[in-house]
């Protein structure tokens, strides 16, 4: 999604730099060139800056968290996944969904058993209507 709002700002700055081009303007071309370099590096890198802040967002916080005493690939994977729908594409869920990440992200981590993974994840899916 970030990569494609980037994409869509180059291509109208593009656009408004050939539009200029066509007008009478009291610039230099090539203080015109410069000014166009100077925004389109200033777009490109502004989510770079961003990305690299190192402020956590709720979805990392809730991997760091949910999979930090998990001993299994497979309750590990569940939860990244439940972190991932629950945070990232929260807004398109159903309550239903959101119910069933919820309880994912809250009660699997800590269990090591294939067993008592599939005994939580039956239950949250019977909790979220699923």
């Amino acid at each position: 999604m970030l990569g494609f709002k980037r994409l869509m700002d180059a291509a109208i700055m593009i656009a408004s730099i050939e539009l200029m081009q066509h007008l009478p303007h009291p610039f230099p071309e090539n203080a015109m060139r410069r000014i166009t370099l100077s925004l389109l590096t200033l777009i490109l890198a502004t989510p770079l800056v961003a990305s690299a802040s190192g402020r956590d967002t709720p979805y990392d916080q809730c991997v760091l968290q949910s999979l930090r005493n998990s001993d299994s690939s497979e309750s590990a994977s569940l939860l990244r996944s439940a972190c991932d729908k629950f945070y990232r594409n929260g807004a398109m869920l159903l309550p239903r969904e959101q119910t069933y990440y919820a309880c994912l992200i809250n009660n699997l981590p800590g269990v090591r058993d294939s067993f008592a993974i599939r005994q939580v994840v039956s239950i949250c899916s019977r909790q979220g209507n699923l």
